[in-house]
């Protein structure tokens, strides 16, 4: 996960996953056999405050390396077994059994059984926790032991995202004989069923993990079905560009995640290393206050929308060639939910269109500085934006998109939080924002009508797009919340409140001597089990 994916879950379809061409794991040679041992030293920017997953508010590849989930999925995004061997779904949706793998242990020698996973989840649902994860769970009412190695998650209202939820290490199994052991410590003794266990934490410096010796039971998504080939893992906190860089060159670093994009444009070339571009869980999008004039036009919406998708060149010049074209709501890593084909109702760069839409919205006439006018007063406007600096040059892009279009854009920088804070009060015009989320159930708290004066940014109404994302939250079959969540992209962008333009990556660079180092594009986990090191 990147450190965009806050809170994400997962999803899972069978439809295929869009990514860079750099994207391609660093692979063995044919004739070569992965080698045991050796210490992978990571370079990473930001260091967690815990390590318990019932406390922590984002979770990404340094948590994840020392848990197990029940589900998981595959390269292409299909949920898969993992310690839950096969689950079944009652007919009313009200309620999931899932049948446990035998032979699981946690990395204290606990057996992984339904009473451990019941004790897990209460726990996370215990409203003493505080766990910014519990919301994973949705609607759950309580986890039955139905036997020894059988769980029975039970529902007061049917919750599709629950697989997704599933996938997501907030959910991953803990010994419970570590907490009772460790108490308000267990943050920084955790005890998960993953690959790699805790070593030892060196606050400010570094945290290192080592090869769990008992692991046999990964699912279907990595190739070494056994214990992890390297010996251990270091995580090293540098949140200096330059330190990264250097260890990089020097090869103290192995791999860099969080790179910056200036390090991996100067190493791109260098044979030593390989760059992969890794697609964040969400996508960068515009969005309009739909209920202020005049964007409650859907003209001026549209027209905006066509005068602003030079999606190319906003990917050239704001994020330096790190990023794909997005033209719909729900990002490739969204599965059930992504659908290519909704670019034949999306928006292409077309100043006549926009002039076309706005001259009907009766904006006709334009100033000396070619500003349009209607009714004498000229259309100014303001954009919101982060103050990531990707973004202000996004935003910038699009500033001189409207001005020639004939619309005065105003760009005012504001940090993330009080950007989506603000959004609240409902006195913007347009923000220019990112979301992470591995769950089509994204769109309802974006654009479900209860979720106006919170995360419903844009102030979208629409009864008809109310009931699809209701539909799509108690749905439970793949195909059939693919059609829904098809529907409900094709309003929105119909009706312009959202324009999707990119799907940003984030470089990671890896030494070539780091042998089949993958990332499931769709999780974005690191199957560091698979990882091996030749030396």
């Amino acid at each position: 996960m990147t450190r965009r994916q806050v809170l994400a879950g997962a999803a899972a379809s069978g439809a295929a996953v869009c990514l860079s061409p750099f994207v391609n794991p660093v692979r063995a040679l044919a004739d070569q056999a992965p080698l045991v041992g050796g210490t992978l030293q990571v370079a990473r920017l930001q260091e967690p405050g815990t390590l318990d997953i019932h406390k922590t508010p984002w979770l990404d590849y340094l948590i994840a390396a020392m848990q197990e989930t029940y589900l998981d999925r595959d390269l292409k995004g299909n949920f898969i077994p993992c310690l839950a061997e096969r689950w079944e779904v009652r007919p009313d949706n009200l309620a999931v059994t899932l049948h446990l793998r035998h032979g699981v242990t946690l990395q204290d020698g606990t057996p992984l059984t339904a009473r451990v996973t019941k004790a897990t989840w209460d726990r996370m649902l215990d409203p003493s926790t505080n766990s910014p994860g519990a919301f994973q769970l949705g609607t759950i009412k309580q986890v039955e032991v139905v036997d020894d190695m059988t769980v029975r998650m039970v529902f007061s209202a049917p919750f599709a995202p629950i697989f997704s939820s599933l996938t997501s290490a907030y959910l991953a199994p803990i010994s419970t004989e570590a907490l009772t052991k460790y108490g308000a410590g267990y943050g920084t003794h955790p005890v998960g069923a993953g690959p790699f266990m805790f070593e030892r934490w060196a606050p400010g410096d570094s945290l290192s993990v080592v090869r769990y010796p008992a692991y046999r039971w990964p699912s279907a998504a990595h190739k070494n079905r056994g214990p992890a080939y390297m010996n251990r893992i270091v995580f090293r906190f540098v949140p200096d560009e330059n330190a990264r860089n250097i260890g990089l060159r020097t090869g103290e670093v192995d791999v860099a995640g969080d790179a910056p994009v200036r390090a991996a444009l100067a190493l791109q070339n260098d044979k030593r290393y390989r760059i992969l571009k890794l697609p964040a869980t969400g996508i960068n999008y515009l969005g309009f206050q739909c209920q202020k004039a005049p964007w409650n036009d859907a003209r001026v919406r549209q027209a905006v929308a066509w005068a602003i998708t030079n999606r190319d060149e906003i990917i050239r010049t704001a994020y330096d060639g790190f990023g794909q074209p997005m033209y719909a709501p729900l990002s490739p890593n969204i599965v059930p939910g992504y659908d290519p084909t909704l670019r034949q109702v999306s928006y292409e760069q077309n100043y006549q269109k926009a002039a076309a839409l706005l001259a009907e919205a009766g904006w006709k006439d334009k100033n000396a500085q070619g500003i349009l006018l209607r009714n004498g007063q000229p259309f100014t406007a303001e954009l919101w934006v982060t103050n990531d600096p990707v973004y202000q040059r996004a935003a910038e892009l699009i500033q001189r998109y409207l001005h020639q279009a004939g619309i005065d854009l105003k760009l005012t920088v504001m940090d993330d939080s009080t950007l989506f804070a603000s959004t609240q009060k409902g006195v913007h015009d347009m923000i220019f924002a990112y979301y992470g989320q591995t769950d089509p159930d994204i769109m309802f708290y974006f654009f479900h009508s209860s979720r106006l004066s919170t995360t419903n940014r844009v102030h979208y109404l629409n009864p008809a797009m109310d009931k699809l994302l209701e539909q799509g939250r108690t749905t439970l079959d793949v195909r059939q919340r693919a059609q829904i969540y098809r529907q409900a992209q094709e309003i929105i962008l119909r009706d312009a409140a959202w324009v999707p333009l990119v799907l940003r990556e984030f470089p990671i660079i890896a030494n070539y001597r780091v042998r089949d180092f993958v990332i499931n594009p769709v999780s974005q986990n690191w199957l560091l089990s698979d990882t091996w090191l030749n030396r």
